[in-house]
């Protein structure tokens, strides 16, 4: 429990180019990957490509993906167009904003839900939409980190544009 300074002396915590580099507990694996499409339909449409690569081609079961947004009113659009899309293993949709536990991880079963209702929940794959409706302030940062902390495996962010914390990510995962 080093605080900020002590940190830095030990170099394992150091500042480069306005961006906090941790120096212990390296990660291994695959880094995050930022996609970004313009327009909302695109985006969607890119979500649900994803989703059929994670599930029919990576064999990633429904259960173990879930998918995040800031706010609550976009989850219909994802919704609507996962069921249109009938991809053979997901057999329902769990919308975890009321009633989180009930459907969790039940096998076959698409997680959907807002960044608030995911907190305290992970999953293997996490895709988290519309990245750019994440507030730069404190509250947005520590939901976006709340977001991206939901995967254990695999994190793609999917944005319109590459403003507010989509470019901050894109600078992240490229160093």
């Amino acid at each position: 429990f080093g605080d900020l300074g002590t940190l830095q002396a030990k170099d394992l915590l150091r500042e480069e180019d306005g961006i906090w580099r941790v120096r212990f507990a390296k990660r291994r694996g695959n880094k995050p990957k930022v996609t970004v499409v313009e327009g909302q339909t695109n985006q969607v449409a890119e979500m649900v490509s994803r989703l059929r690569w994670l599930t029919e081609d990576q064999n990633v079961r429904p259960e173990d993906i879930q998918v995040l947004v800031y706010y609550k009113i976009q989850i219909e659009t994802l919704v609507a167009a996962v069921e249109t899309a009938r991809l053979p293993s997901v057999e329902g949709i769990h919308i975890s904003t009321t009633k989180k536990d009930e459907l969790l991880r039940k096998r076959g079963w698409l997680s959907i839900s807002t960044v608030a209702s995911a907190k305290g929940y992970d999953a293997f794959c996490v895709l988290l939409a519309n990245t750019n409706d994440f507030p730069t302030d404190i509250q947005g940062r520590a939901s976006f980190y709340v977001a991206c902390t939901r995967a254990i495996e695999y994190l793609e962010v999917f944005a319109a544009n590459r403003s507010g914390l989509v470019g901050e990510m894109e600078q992240a995962v490229a160093a």
